[in-house]
Formats: structure tokens, C-alpha cells, sequence
């Protein structure tokens, strides 16, 4: 387990670390997780933050496809999917574009009276690799 304070790092940091894994010690993750993605210092040249999501999303899921491994990231619900009873896709903060390049998307949600009940639920939101 590595710690990096917030937005100190890139996924190109990330790629060498991960590279170094494989090519000094021999060793590959199965599973990648990263606390998480909007707190990352995003790359590239962008005028608009959401752009540079969307891209390093993207870049996100190719590094998964290098390294044959699972990430798993976490992010927050816009403003007005705060105590909705499903979060959906559409409930993604910053970006839209982040949900694309997922294969899994699973939400978690609650209600006023989920949360005096202390219960939540999962949604399995969208799932490229079967039903949701």
C-alpha cells in the first residue's frame, strides 16, 4: 500500500510504479485501487476539468488493460443524488464521460430512513460484462 497526498500524483506516476513492480521485482497486481479518481493531478492540457476526466478515465482503463489487473476507484454523486433512493448513472459527479469507459459501475445510496435504519443499498448501475 502507497499513500500520496491529494492531486501529488498522475497516472503516468502511477504507470511507473506499476512498471517498476513488474520489471525490478516480478510482480503484478490483480487489483488496483485508487482513493480516488478526481484526486488525482490530471494530465494534459484541458480548458474545462471535465475534459480532463473523461480523458484520464479513459487512460485509467487502458493502464487496467496493460497490466492485465482490475481498478477500483470510488467517486461522489452530484448534488441532487444526495438521499435518492437508486443513484444512477446520470447521478456521476464532474463528468458524465467518466462512466463510459467503465466496464462495472456500482452505486451506493440511501435514504433518510435507510440511514436512521443503518442500512444502505448497492445498484448495480451499469455492467458491460452481463445485466445490470
Amino acid at each position: 500500500m502507497r499513500y500520496y497526498p491529494t492531486k501529488s500524483i498522475s497516472l503516468a506516476h502511477v504507470e511507473s510504479f506499476l512498471e517498476r513492480l513488474r520489471t525490478d521485482r516480478g510482480e503484478t497486481l490483480d487489483l488496483l485501487v485508487v482513493d480516488y479518481f478526481d484526486l488525482l493531478k490530471m494530465m494534459g492540457s484541458y480548458k474545462n476539468r471535465w475534459e480532463a476526466l473523461e480523458e484520464n478515465c479513459e487512460m485509467l482503463r487502458v493502464l487496467a488493460g496493460l497490466y492485465d489487473m482490475a481498478i477500483w476507484t470510488a467517486g461522489q454523486t452530484r448534488r441532487d443524488g444526495i438521499g435518492k433512493e437508486i443513484v444512477d448513472q446520470d447521478d456521476v459527479s464532474a463528468s458524465f464521460g467518466k462512466v463510459f469507459p467503465l466496464d462495472v459501475l456500482v452505486t451506493m445510496s440511501r435514504t433518510r430512513e435507510q440511514r436512521l435504519k443503518k442500512v444502505m443499498q448497492l445498484h448495480l448501475a451499469k455492467n458491460r460484462l452481463g445485466p445490470s
